[in-house]
């Protein structure tokens, strides 16, 4: 019988964390390192993060750890950095200290990208618009410094973890509380359902000779306030719903328009074809009606 491989997550406590935990259990040897109780290995400071390569000795690694609130950011950009950036360099270190050939996945976002026209970005077109998205790119330099596969994502889906709302977990309780939602109908993005999220990632593990940046979203786009009033109308709450244009101002973090991402790349070199941005809502909204 094959030894499992060993898969080291860092911050596995999130709800994406947790989905990929469950769904790749049976296969690989899940070992957890993050900064709550629940996970296997418990560490508080970010330096720890090639000792813990190094006692773990992983086959493959999958960072989730992030800063992803734009606005605390903003606010707290030591903690942006250390979480966004300097993390991803102490595991590219524990990596190259290894000697074991170790694939390195790591996560990034559909924020790096906000194209002035209404159309996908492929990977080289970034255009960076707040320091979250800045941190974001230079973890993914960093992450670069080694063999390492980065997916740029966005995902929707119903959330795990009460402390933490997901978009879609918000739309939702918002609408159940009666509260009145404004949805911003020039911002677009292209999410993927959770579950398909990690069904691609297991493609991505199992693929030989796969490095580099890829973008990983459904096929088509959707605006926030087009998501919500799917939602509002399933809710038969349309009347809490208000369209409104999102303007950037000098009192908050600018924020991109257009995150719609290209997916020609991860389509050609997995062989697949991703689902419709539809079929992905479609999947979310039969998790809350």
């Amino acid at each position: 019988m094959n030894k499992k491989k060993i898969l080291l997550i860092f911050g596995s406590n999130g709800n994406l964390g947790k989905i990929i935990s469950k769904k790749l259990i049976k296969k690989y040897k899940i070992i957890t390192a993050g900064r709550v109780k629940n996970c296997k290995i418990l560490f508080k400071n970010y330096l720890s993060i090639p000792k813990i390569i190094s006692n773990v000795s992983p086959d493959i690694i999958i960072n989730l750890i992030a800063k992803t609130d734009v606005d605390d950011c903003e606010k707290n950009k030591r903690a942006a950095r250390l979480a966004n950036i300097e993390v991803v360099k102490k595991i590219v270190i524990g990596i190259k200290n290894s000697n074991k050939k170790i694939k390195f996945i790591h996560f990034s976002t559909d924020h790096i990208y906000s194209n002035k026209k209404i159309k996908p970005s492929k990977e080289i077109e970034p255009e960076i618009t707040n320091y979250y998205a800045k941190t974001k790119f230079l973890g993914e330099k960093a992450a670069l410094k080694c063999n390492s596969i980065i997916i740029r994502t966005n995902f929707i889906g119903k959330q795990s973890l009460k402390k933490k709302l997901s978009l879609s977990d918000w739309i939702y309780h918002s609408l159940k509380n009666n509260k009145k939602i404004f949805g911003y109908k020039n911002i677009f993005f292209n999410p993927l359902h959770t579950s398909t999220l990690v069904k691609i990632l297991v493609k991505v593990i199992e693929k030989k000779n796969i490095k580099g940046i890829f973008n990983l979203g459904a096929n088509g786009y959707i605006s926030k306030y087009d998501l919500i009033k799917f939602f509002s109308k399933k809710a038969n709450k349309q009347n809490l719903l208000t369209a409104i244009d999102y303007k950037n101002n000098i009192t908050r973090p600018r924020r991109p328009f257009n995150m719609i991402m290209h997916n020609d790349k991860i389509e050609n070199f997995l062989s697949i074809k991703l689902p419709s941005i539809q079929t992905e809502i479609n999947k979310t909204l039969k998790e809350y009606f």
